[in-house]
């Protein structure tokens, strides 16, 4: 007997729990998310794979339930899996638990066996598809007679995932068969066959064994790293001393790794001049952001209190801690630990950088720069450590805004970037100055913008009066907002348009894409086919479309059908690129004929690229999350490419911001010097910088570093790491000169 997921919102636990109890009650196994995700991130591959294996989706629609953006996102979710949805309006003043569980169970006994089946066959196409598409995991004899009658009843009802796995699954049946046909024929030829399968299994067992030893010392960087980066570096430099070109990539990520942790720029005896250091070594304090800190019982963590004095976070460390220092702002909070010192962000009480390569010691202290761009360390001893803590980046502009998205506006010279209560930041693009902030429209939920025809105008996805999204066009000079009339039915929620193609806009629903005429508002292109997650345009008019389970697809301007796309054979997936459960594209940018998508499941391999050769759209893998340094969360909410196409920078929901260079989709330099997630990006004229806007209302200017991209010039920095560890004396292996 199946089980039923329950969507809804954490403030609705108590009555959801109750409702559990009563459907358990009735025989009905329940599965909700009780886990609390990390901040910033409505994607977890648990709760997919819950809805994915769900015999029925029940829909808690409590008031709060419609402003949830996980309960949504897990509603498109169960749409995508076509599993049977149980709507379930609830007040808590008028309707009856024990009513609604009775009508539940109902609604659950009248569910037919293809519900079953589907749900059956959806998670077998899931496990498949994680774990490599190996032949072993395809479905055989009775279940695939199963599966293949149920494609037969219902094609329409299935994702390309499952119906991939149902083809490639009798495909396999059918291969089998052959072989066994052949099988007479093929001991005829046995000599030769032993021969060539020697041949090619020593060939596959060499290439293990070069991939095992690679994952292997790429391992030991990273675990060593947060205590011992010099050794780190060092270890990392002999692993590639003998690499061949071939190699390349692999060599620049392990350089990479070897980098993540920072180590200091100065140690000695000589007192840094522009840190002051108080008398002690802090174990409590209050930010200059009236956040509270203290030590907890075992002084192995640390407790954030709000200003009611009720506990905000509590961070767990993996070391007593001796020191605390916040920055100037109040915003980071510095935690020297007996194995390294840590970065805390105080909004959200999360570890989002790691220093190293001094170990602090009992009767330690920390102090701030007044710039907060240098942290120092002062041992009992008398010797000093510092590090840079913005080496790449810089604050342009604080504001108390709640960024969602981003778009140049026509002229080229400002960035729009929307606030979710639909005020507007106008930022020059040139150097990150906030120019102005303009409210044309005061509304609940902004969600999306994109640039107008004229210099002052933009198109916006955001709630009208009566609580529904709609798209407005905004004059930011005269403050003019106008709803734009959409077919009856059409939700907006995303909006795209190109500056080289003024004539017109694209938005679209859950399901459905419509391009209108910008001046006449008539619809040019009606698009349906695909899901819809987000939207993006090119310089051709070109409509890129991100799916539900990380599709990717593009319609021609001139055309409302979808371009035929190619899988392209990837090396990292070991086959054609295909849906990633529990995916979805966030944000996409094109630059050329390439178009990359990045969204949830970032660094499970989500990010997705399609690019025109030879007539052909052909899909393939994007940005790799997994070769990423640091912990991304999950998820990219940002992207954008340079004037040149070169490079994309990619915006983390960590605070993290990732290069890859569009050439050969290598990943570079992961700079993360803060922790709010990147809502919004793109590039300065000049291509040198990217323009970051955060959640929490920060226009960031982040350096682009093209070296990050080059081994050799990555070797060169791992070595001068070494050099500076043995010049300081903090490491001493004299086994290695450079």
């Amino acid at each position: 007997m199946g089980y039923i997921f329950v969507s809804c919102p954490r403030v609705c636990e108590p009555e959801v729990a109750e409702l559990q109890k009563q459907l358990e009650a009735r025989g009905i196994e329940v599965w909700r998310d009780t886990e609390q995700l990390r901040y910033g991130t409505h994607w977890d591959a648990r709760v997919t794979a819950a809805i994915r294996s769900a015999s029925a989706v029940v829909l808690f629609q409590a008031p709060a339930w419609f402003s949830s953006k996980p309960c949504h996102i897990e509603e498109e979710q169960a749409r995508y899996y076509h599993r049977p949805l149980i709507e379930v309006p609830f007040d808590a003043d008028s309707d009856d638990l024990t009513q609604i569980a009775e009508t539940i169970a109902q609604r659950f006994a009248t569910r037919s066996e293809d519900d079953d089946l589907v749900a059956d066959l959806e998670t077998r196409a899931a496990a498949w598809v994680d774990g490599g598409s190996r032949t072993r995991l395809l479905a055989r004899g009775r279940d695939l007679k199963r599966f293949r009658r149920l494609i037969g009843r219902r094609v329409d009802g299935t994702t390309d995932v499952a119906r991939t796995f149902v083809s490639r699954s009798t495909g396999h049946a059918r291969f089998v068969r052959t072989i066994a046909v052949l099988a007479v024929v093929a001991i005829g030829l046995s000599g030769f066959t032993v021969l060539a399968g020697h041949v090619q299994i020593k060939t596959i067992k060499d290439q293990q064994v070069a991939w095992r030893e690679t994952s292997t010392v790429m391992s030991a960087v990273r675990l060593t790293a947060p205590e011992e980066p010099f050794a780190a570096a060092a270890l990392a430099l002999d692993a590639c001393e003998d690499s061949d070109e071939e190699s390349w990539y692999t060599d620049l990520v392990l350089y990479h790794r070897a980098l993540e942790v920072e180590t200091p720029v100065s140690y000695g005896e000589s007192a840094p001049a522009n840190i002051a250091f108080s008398e002690g070594a802090r174990t409590s304090l209050e930010t200059a952001s009236g956040v509270r800190i203290a030590l907890d019982e075992a002084s192995t963590g640390l407790l954030l209190y709000d200003a009611t004095g009720e506990v905000a976070a509590r961070v767990v460390l993996d070391a007593p801690v001796l020191a605390i220092a916040s920055d100037p702002t109040g915003a980071c909070v510095a935690v020297a630990t007996k194995k390294n010192i840590k970065l805390i962000d105080t909004a959200r009480g999360q570890v989002f950088r790691t220093l190293a390569g001094v170990v602090p010691e009992t009767g330690c202290a920390l102090a701030w720069s007044d710039a907060g761009d240098e942290l120092a360390l002062k041992m009992p001893a008398g010797t000093y450590a510092i590090w840079k803590t913005a080496a790449a980046t810089r604050t342009a502009a604080s504001t108390d805004c709640w960024f969602m998205d981003g778009c140049v506006l026509s002229d080229g010279l400002r960035w729009a970037v929307l606030s979710r209560d639909g005020r507007i930041a106008l930022i020059d693009r040139a150097s990150g100055e906030l120019l102005e902030i303009v409210h044309p429209l005061a509304t609940d939920q902004a969600s999306a913008i994109a640039a107008g025809a004229d210099v002052d105008t933009v198109y916006v996805i955001a709630f009208n009066e009566s609580g529904e999204n709609a798209l407005w066009k905004l004059d930011l000079a005269t403050g003019a907002a106008d709803e734009v009339s959409l077919p009856d039915g059409f939700e907006p929620r995303e909006v795209a348009s190109s500056t080289a193609m003024p004539d017109r806009v694209a938005v679209g629903s859950s399901d459905r894409v419509l391009v209108l005429d910008a001046q006449t508002g008539d619809v040019m292109q009606d698009i349906t086919g695909s899901s819809v997650s987000t939207l993006a345009m090119d310089e051709q008019g070109r409509v890129f479309i991100g799916a539900v389970g990380g599709g990717l697809s593009v319609v021609e301007p001139g055309t409302s059908e979808l371009a035929r796309v190619r899988e392209a054979e990837s090396d990292i997936l070991g086959g054609a690129v295909g849906i990633l459960p529990g995916a979805m594209p966030r944000a996409i940018a094109c630059s050329g004929d390439m178009a990359l998508a990045v969204g949830d499941g970032f660094n499970q391999g989500s990010s997705r690229t399609l690019t025109k050769r030879a007539g052909w759209w052909e899909l393939n893998t994007g940005a790799t999350g997994a070769f990423v340094a640091g912990d991304v969360g999950g998820q990219a909410r940002a992207v954008a490419a340079s004037s040149d196409g070169s490079v994309f920078a990619i915006g983390l929901s960590d605070g993290g911001m990732a290069f890859m260079r569009s050439e050969d989709v290598a990943m570079g330099t992961t700079v993360r010097e803060q922790a709010s997630e990147i809502r919004a990006c793109t590039f300065t004229p000049q291509g040198t910088q990217v323009l970051a806007a955060t959640r929490d209302g920060e226009i960031l200017v982040i350096d682009v570093d093209l070296g990050g991209f080059d081994a050799t010039t990555m070797r060169e920095r791992v070595a001068e790491r070494v050099n500076a560890g043995q010049s300081f004396g903090l490491f001493t292996d004299e086994s290695v000169f450079w």
